[in-house]
């Protein structure tokens, strides 16, 4: 590359890196490529993966490294075996790239363009060249891994046991018998799915590889959280467990009819037992069709449910948040909702977070200052108190049932939402 050519590419670097391209590419490929962004351990990489490949492709654009010796970001890699484990086509994983590669060339030539500089055409032609070097080695690597991680993968009995469990998601099993036959578990019964999470499981470092030995500690975390909540439910077959491999367990127990899951109960043992785990629950549900929607829910509390909300509460059912989640799909409106109900009991300070809490567990205990007072552990005239400042920091009454509600609403979104519907002082 011409020396002065070469003098253009830091500049060009500085732009890219000091702009919103990986913000920008975050969010378009959740919005072109849904099931890249399939549940936390999937969107924390592919968030992590992007911010890598951009700044690998801007020191490959800075630097004399000729193309053989280009090395691709660990995490790209971590994120195409992940992609395979998850049942995701290799075509999916390939379109994000064309994507990346598209609006960073874009990006590119906007900026040498800006800079005005006498050979920008040269410029362009050379950044274009070294960009596509870049992606051509990058997708040859991360489909060879896609490939290789999607045959070990089938060829497991977990894998085995997914393939079937995804014939079951998708309406393609003919005959249940023969599912049930292969996967060892009654698919006509009643289930309970439920999500075992690994605490910090699936967090990814742009230079730092997760081991074997690391995924069999957290398969390990996950088998005693299912041992135990297994113990818990009393069941009377085995469930049927499928492991993502990258901290992540989701386990389907076999339930009585009339079975009723007892949360508090669950998250009592859970922290007794000082497991480093989140579960997420679907309702109870019979036959291939329930055995789909109680997964599916459990699926839904991972999605409404924040990180944040998870991180407080080790086990979170969906039963809890079945009527958010019908709300949950346009997160600004949603925002906007909690403002215009709450007003300044939306703001995301530790005051009003006491507050909307004491206000929300009133309600719910029938405007009982009593039961709320026992149930929170402050003195009756205490619970009265914030009751009395919460209802004027949102300038509503509880003598209209229709803003009694909507503040039921606006409280439950908060509980689960929380910062994403909060307001910075």
């Amino acid at each position: 590359m011409d020396s002065q050519i070469r003098g253009v590419m830091p500049q060009i670097a500085v732009n890219i890196l000091d702009g919103d391209l990986i913000d920008e590419l975050v969010t378009l490929v959740r919005s072109e490529i849904a099931e890249l962004d399939d549940g936390p351990g999937l969107s924390t990489l592919l968030e992590v993966c992007i911010d890598a490949n951009v700044k690998a492709a801007v020191n490959f654009l800075v630097s004399d490294v000729d193309e053989p010796e280009l090395r691709v970001p660990v995490v790209a890699i971590d994120h195409a075996r992940a992609v395979a484990r998850a049942g995701i086509e290799l075509s999916a994983l390939l379109r994000a790239y064309r994507i990346g590669h598209s609006r960073f060339v874009q990006t590119a030539m906007a900026g040498v363009t800006n800079l005005e500089h006498p050979n920008g055409s040269v410029a362009i032609v050379e950044m274009v060249t070294h960009v596509a070097e870049y992606i051509e080695k990058v997708c040859a690597q991360v489909e060879a891994a896609y490939v290789e991680e999607r045959e070990r993968w089938r060829g497991s009995r977990n894998g085995v046991v997914w393939g079937w469990v995804s014939r079951l998601m998708d309406d393609s099993v003919v005959n249940t018998g023969t599912a049930e036959r292969a996967l060892d578990y009654r698919v006509n019964g009643r289930h309970l799915a439920v999500c075992i999470t690994v605490e910090d499981a699936g967090s990814a470092s742009t230079d730092v590889h997760v081991s074997t030995g690391g995924d069999r500690a957290s398969a390990g975390v996950a088998e005693d959280a299912r041992d135990l909540l297994a113990s818990h439910l009393g069941s009377a077959a085995p469930p049927l467990t499928v492991s993502t491999g990258d901290g992540e367990m989701w386990v389907w127990y076999p339930v009585a009819h009339g079975f009723v899951l007892d949360v508090a109960a669950v998250a009592r043992e859970v922290v007794a037992a000082k497991s480093n785990v989140r579960l997420t629950f679907g309702n109870p549900a019979s036959g291939r069709a329930g055995f789909r929607r109680t997964w599916e829910q459990a699926r839904e509390v991972m999605r409404v449910a924040s990180a944040e909300a998870r991180s407080l509460q080790p086990v979170i059912a969906y039963s809890q948040i079945a009527s958010t989640a019908l709300m949950s799909d346009d997160r600004a409106r949603l925002r906007e909702f909690v403002v215009d109900v709450l007003g300044d009991l939306a703001l995301s300070t530790e005051k009003a977070e006491r507050l909307r809490e004491t206000l929300r567990v009133f309600l719910m205990n029938g405007r009982s200052f009593s039961a709320a007072a026992s149930r929170l552990s402050v003195h009756r005239n205490t619970i009265q108190y914030r009751v009395e400042q919460a209802l004027g920091e949102c300038g509503r009454s509880l003598d209209s049932p229709d803003d009694t509600l909507d503040i039921q609403i606006a409280l439950r979104v908060c509980q689960w939402h929380r910062s994403s519907v909060l307001v910075e002082r």
